[in-house]
């Protein structure tokens, strides 16, 4: 295990732009809580840190709040309404956004409100997407269910491009090393083709390019969804990504040096939460029946951990050896082991549904649908 308990810090959902969801070190995970600290509500967006260890929480009532590693809160702001999608924090700005459609900057200094937009929508203005902050483009980049991916220029707070989000647009973005971003639509009409689309997108002219198609020839199948965000493999220059058809969802990797396709895994049922990616490359997917998946490099089912509840919402993370955590709806917070050997280590008052995070200091944070935040130490 290693010594090194300082890790970088988890700027947006996942960690950084990646959605990788892995620490940079090694982890043994307490039974024991400490420092629970609360929202005011529901919590569905995950944790995301400032450098020196302040964590910024957003709830469904529309209140975000700045806590340091300990004592009272720094300062809170209630936003125009709930807020669903992870916020992201750069070095001196709290992006985040609300279900009526709203992108605000803070300063993540005093919660002072740098600038507020409204993203366009004809029809239903919630974003519910995770945001993602590309800082050397100077871009803040979210969808509504306006079926748009917008890009906003974070000094001008305009919108610099934008790209189709699809029908029902749930997933986020997420961005490479270089910036480059990728994001999953569906694709859904009476003349087809139907199916789900990757794409990338280049963050200077915002052009768009089409790097692969999983079509549904089945027209029978009701309309599907996107929800997890692609998840980016930077050592590897691989994604990975899940479509839906009908009750099933595929797990996908692409090579992006040559855009061919490496491992395609069905499973016969949905996958909504985003994968982890384990140190060798392979992931850990956690689906809707309560079901933990640990996948090798090269595709090979290793094993399944069943976590004993109904459907899992909340994506796992994993340390550097390979260990793996999450939560699930009825409030179990699982450790499973490289080897498949999984235990319910602690057990929160109300459901975990957002994605555990790592603060700097090398704390497992885990938020619950009862406003409680529990910490867990080396």
């Amino acid at each position: 295990m290693s010594d090194d308990k300082t890790i970088n810090a988890w700027t947006t959902m996942g960690g950084n732009n990646s959605r990788a969801g892995r620490a940079a070190c090694a982890f043994a995970l307490s039974p024991k809580a400490t420092g629970n600290r609360r929202a005011e509500g529901r919590i569905k967006a995950s944790p995301v840190f400032s450098r020196d260890g302040v964590m910024f929480i957003a709830d469904m009532t529309g209140l975000v709040r700045a806590l340091p590693p300990e004592g009272k809160p720094l300062w809170e702001k209630r936003l125009d309404a709930s807020v669903f999608a992870t916020p992201a924090v750069g070095d001196s700005v709290l992006y985040t956004a609300t279900t009526s459609g709203r992108i605000y900057a803070l300063n993540a200094a005093n919660g002072d409100e740098i600038w507020n937009v409204q993203i366009p929508s004809p029809d239903d203005p919630r974003i519910l997407s995770d945001l993602l902050l590309l800082p050397q483009f100077s871009l803040v980049i979210a969808s509504s269910w306006g079926k748009r991916f917008v890009a906003l220029d974070v000094q001008k707070h305009n919108e610099r491009f934008s790209w189709d989000a699809g029908t029902n647009p749930y997933s986020a973005a997420s961005a490479d090393a270089d910036g480059a971003i990728y994001s999953l639509r569906a694709e859904w009409s009476n003349s087809g083709p139907n199916g789900t689309r990757l794409v990338r997108v280049d963050p200077q002219p915002g052009k768009e390019t089409s790097l692969f198609f999983d079509e549904i020839k089945d027209k029978s199948t009701t309309i599907h969804s996107v929800a997890a965000a692609p998840v980016i493999d930077d050592e590897r220059k691989t994604v990975w990504f899940i479509t839906h058809s009908g009750r099933d969802s595929t797990l996908w990797s692409l090579s992006l040096e040559t855009g061919k396709e490496q491992i395609r895994l069905a499973f016969p049922c949905q996958i909504t939460a985003p994968p982890a990616i384990l140190p060798d490359g392979g992931t850990a997917v956690a689906d809707m029946q309560g079901v933990v998946h640990n996948i090798a490099p090269n595709g090979e089912r290793r094993f399944r951990y069943n976590t004993g509840g109904d459907y899992l919402l909340s994506g796992p993370v994993c340390d550097a050896d390979g260990n793996i955590f999450g939560g699930d709806v009825i409030g179990c917070l699982h450790a499973i082991s490289p080897q498949g050997v999984g235990a319910i280590v602690f057990e929160a008052e109300r459901g975990i549904e957002a994605r555990p995070a790592f603060d700097p200091a090398g704390r497992l944070i885990v938020p619950a649908t009862d406003g409680a935040i529990y910490s867990f130490s080396v």
